[in-house]
Formats: C-alpha cells, sequence, structure tokens
C-alpha cells in the first residue's frame, strides 16, 4: 500500500468506519444463524429430534432478518416459495447462505412434488454433485435428487450438505425421508426435468437467492 493510500485509510470517517463493522457483524450473524440451522437440523419440513422422529415444525428464524414464505401443504415456516411461469413452475428459495439455500431449493422441489408435512423420516441417500461453475452446479444438485426420485421414489424431507468446495464446484450431501407411495402419500405436480432457464444465484454477506424454473 502506498504512504497516500495508507493515509486515506487512516483517515477513513467515524461513518465509513461504523457502516464497515456494522457489516462485518451482520455477516458474522448470518453465518452463525445458518451454523445453528444445520446444527438443529431444522429443514423446511420438520427437525429431527434427539430419538430420530421429525418434528411438526422448524424453529422460527430467531433473528427477524430472513422472512418465511406464504404457507403451502399446511406449513408456515418455509424458506422458499412459488412462482407462476407459463406451463412450467418458478422455484424460489432463501438461506443465509449458499448451502442453505441450495438445500432449500431441493426441498421446494419435493414439496411441490408431495406434501413433505406427510412424509416420515426412515431412510438416509447421499448424492455428490460436480460441475464447472456455480450454475451448473445447482443445476446439477437438482438433478441428482430429482434422479433420486424418479428412480427410487425416494423423497427428502431433510436435506443437509456436508460439504460444498465451491473452488472445484462438487457438493455432497444428505437426504432424510422415506420412499413415496401413492396408496399412501398425497401426491402434487410431477417435476419433469431442471432447467437452465432464467436461473439466478444471488448472494450477499448475509442472504442468498435462487430461482430456478421447473418443467411440469
Amino acid at each position: 500500500m502506498s504512504k497516500r493510500s495508507a493515509e486515506q485509510s487512516a483517515e477513513q470517517s467515524p461513518a465509513k468506519k461504523a457502516k464497515s463493522l456494522e457489516a462485518a457483524v451482520a455477516a458474522a450473524d448470518a453465518a452463525d444463524a445458518a451454523q445453528e440451522w444445520r446444527e438443529v437440523g431444522a429443514n423446511a419440513g420438520g427437525a429431527a429430534d434427539d430419538d430420530g422422529v421429525a418434528a411438526d415444525q422448524a424453529p422460527a428464524d430467531a433473528s427477524g432478518d430472513l422472512p418465511f414464505g406464504p404457507p403451502h401443504n399446511g406449513q408456515t415456516n418455509l424458506y422458499y416459495e412459488y412462482r407462476d411461469h407459463t406451463a412450467d413452475i418458478q422455484l424460489h428459495a432463501w438461506g443465509y447462505d449458499l448451502a442453505m439455500t441450495f438445500e432449500n431449493t431441493a426441498l421446494a422441489m419435493f414439496d411441490y412434488m408431495v406434501e413433505l408435512p406427510a412424509m416420515a423420516i426412515k431412510e438416509t441417500r447421499r448424492i455428490e454433485a460436480k460441475a464447472h461453475d456455480l450454475n451448473s452446479l445447482l443445476f446439477a444438485f437438482m438433478d441428482e435428487w430429482l434422479y433420486m426420485f424418479n428412480t427410487e421414489m425416494f423423497v427428502a424431507k431433510q436435506i443437509f450438505i456436508s460439504a460444498f468446495d465451491r473452488e472445484n464446484f462438487v457438493i455432497r450431501a444428505e437426504g432424510r425421508g422415506e420412499i413415496f407411495d401413492k396408496t399412501v402419500h398425497p401426491a402434487g405436480t410431477e417435476v419433469k426435468a431442471i432447467t437452465f432457464s432464467e436461473m439466478q444465484i444471488h448472494e450477499t454477506d448475509t442472504r442468498c437467492d435462487i430461482y430456478i424454473i421447473v418443467d411440469i
């Protein structure tokens, strides 16, 4: 850093310093909230109790900074919503960080195909998604879960990303749920395919939003 730059930095106004500190604190709070969310196991659709049984609802957002989406399938504490888009549907999900938002996007897809509150947590599946950039990683991540549903009829009621490598674009995740049985579980609308159409990923220090259109 040049002497002039150092002097300018030292002469930074108190207002700018306070703003920078406020942004840093907000980012740290968001990171802590995301970590607490994962430790509690509070994905949309219920948190796992100590005995492995899913609770009825995830805890409310304590910070008040992350709003819930509209009620869906009797749930009121969702970090996603659905937007009509010609013959398809657009999923909009959000979270404190990118991993949480990826998780909520996949849950939004499952909750559109079935009624997640009616599903139990009986089995576990693990997936790995690889890609060459962030958008293609989102596509691969969603496509892995859709493939799991199409081949095994497995529905993830909870999804936890255990590894998110942003340099090599690799995700490892675990889904907890059960096999869908149309004679027992209420069905929603079939998702035929994931698309890149109008895909958007917005990320700040304190919040992430994802928009993705699925073919129905």
